[in-house]
C-alpha cells in the first residue's frame, strides 16, 4: 500500500470523522431517540421556526434513520480503510443527496410539517457536498500522479 498524500490523506480523515458522526447519531437514535428530536427542536426553536417535531408521530422513522446511519457508518469505515476505492465515498455522497432531496420534497409538498425536516436536508446536503469536495480533490491528485508516473 502506498503512503497517502495530501488530498487522499484528508479524505481518509474525513471518512474517519464521518464514521464517528454516523455511528454516534445512530447509537443516540437507538438509545435515546427523544433526545435527538429535542435537539432538532431546540435548533429550530432557536432560529424562531415552528412547529416542533413530535416524537410520537415519528418513532418508526427514528429506527429507520438509525439503521441507515449505521449503514453509512459502515460505508465510511470501509472507505477509510481503503481510501483509494473512492466508489464507496460516491455511494455515501449519493445517499446524502438523495436524503436531502427527499426531505426537501417532503417538506415542500406535505403542508404543515415541522422545519426539522428542512434542517435535515441542510445537514445532509452539507455533508454530501463536503465529501464531494474532498473526493474530487483526491481523485484529481491521484490522476495527476498517475499521469506523471507514466
Amino acid at each position: 500500500m502506498e503512503v497517502l498524500k495530501g488530498p487522499e490523506k484528508q479524505l481518509r480523515i474525513l471518512m474517519a470523522v464521518y464514521t464517528g458522526i454516523y455511528s454516534a447519531f445512530g447509537l443516540a437514535l437507538l438509545v435515546y431517540p427523544r433526545g435527538i428530536i429535542r435537539l432538532i427542536n431546540w435548533i429550530t426553536d432557536s432560529v424562531g421556526v415552528h412547529p416542533p417535531l413530535a416524537f410520537d408521530r415519528y418513532p418508526f422513522w427514528s429506527m429507520v434513520s438509525a439503521s441507515l446511519l449505521f449503514t453509512l457508518a459502515l460505508i465510511c469505515f470501509l472507505a477509510f480503510r481503503d481510501v483509494e476505492n473512492t466508489q464507496l465515498v460516491w455511494i455515501m455522497i449519493f445517499a446524502k443527496y438523495v436524503s436531502s432531496l427527499c426531505l426537501v420534497l417532503y417538506l415542500a409538498f406535505s403542508g404543515g410539517h415541522p422545519p426539522g425536516f428542512g434542517l435535515g436536508a441542510i445537514v445532509d446536503a452539507f455533508l454530501g457536498t463536503l465529501a464531494l469536495v474532498f473526493v474530487v480533490r483526491a481523485e484529481r491528485e491521484r490522476d495527476a500522479s498517475s499521469a506523471t508516473a507514466s
